[in-house]
């Protein structure tokens, strides 16, 4: 087990996982919670607008009380996802920046960085780009796994350099 020099990539995305996990939670929940709070105050004109349609498109099996009710089950399973990534990005931070210093451990960091990073793509695309849960999202979801695989990379280069024998 070999100290080093800390790795700045590394260091600096384990600091976007956390940070960048917090405030992407923050913005997320907020905004989940502004979209069921618009829903409840919507007015009676509206609510008879959406319980027809719902009932022509359904052949009168849902109403617009059904339809909200789904609605507002979605947006709390979105926001358990939100804790649920809050979690894993303090997870991956916090262990990264313990990590950061030991060349060895290369193998955490593109175990990590690479789901992450098929997770954050994956993310963007279905939650669009210029919202500001994707624009905070996008630095938690795509940054920093992309800082964490160059890290690692680099920190594999620096272990291989470390254990080869010398002659």
């Amino acid at each position: 087990m070999t100290e080093q020099k800390p790795n700045t990539l590394l260091r600096v995305g384990c600091f976007l996982f956390i940070f960048g996990g917090i405030l992407s939670c923050l913005v997320s929940v907020v905004t989940y919670m502004a979209a069921v709070g618009t829903m409840l105050d919507v007015d009676d004109a509206t609510y008879d607008y959406i319980n027809q349609a719902a009932l022509e498109q359904t052949d009168g099996m849902f109403g617009g009380q059904e339809i909200m009710g789904v609605v507002s089950g979605m947006v709390f399973v979105m926001c358990a996802i939100a804790v649920i990534m809050l979690i894993v990005d303090l997870i991956a931070g916090l262990m990264g920046l313990s990590r950061s210093r030991r060349p060895e451990k290369y193998g955490f960091f593109l175990g990590w960085g690479i789901p992450l990073l098929v997770i954050g793509v994956l993310g963007t695309l279905m939650g669009g780009i210029f919202t500001p849960p994707a624009l905070v999202g996008i630095v938690c979801g795509v940054v920093a796994p992309i800082l964490f695989i160059v890290g690692g990379v680099q920190q594999n280069r620096l272990h291989n350099q470390n254990t080869s024998p010398r002659f």
